[in-house]
């Protein structure tokens, strides 16, 4: 009993040699060929069918990551507008709030230049009084 190529694991029973297994052995080699070229050849396209996937699964991870970084990039614009805006807002109300705050200072100081113009006025009054009241004591 020898192993048989063509039937691995099976026990076959050893012939004489002679031109009928001569031939069967050339088919048999012929034919183990044919299948280890077909087998070489679906390795091959199947390993390059893994190349495409891959490559495509990193093109379409690399789109992803270009759409989430352009997404980002414009949340961050938006957010920097934004802030912008509100820094804007409190520099015009700031700015709104000095110039109140100005306008009332400078209202205050005309009230005190009235004020003081009205007790120079009173002054002046009375120094021109008490001259007028020397002048005629005298």
């Amino acid at each position: 009993m020898i192993y048989h190529r063509i039937f691995p694991g099976k026990l076959l029973p050893a012939r004489k040699d002679s031109a009928g297994t001569d031939k069967e052995q050339e088919r048999a080699d012929k034919q183990r060929e044919r299948a280890d070229k077909e087998r070489e050849r679906v390795d091959k396209k199947r390993e390059r069918d893994g190349v495409e996937s891959a490559s495509k699964r990193l093109i379409g991870s690399k789109n992803d990551l270009i759409k989430k970084m352009a997404e980002a990039d414009k949340k961050a614009a938006a957010e920097a507008d934004e802030t912008h805006a509100e820094a804007d807002r409190s520099a015009a109300g700031a700015g709104k709030k000095a110039a109140a705050e100005a306008d009332k200072g400078v209202a205050e100081a005309r009230k005190r230049a009235v004020e003081a113009e009205k007790r120079l006025a009173k002054l002046e009054k009375g120094v021109q009084w008490s001259n007028d009241a020397m002048d005629t004591s005298s």
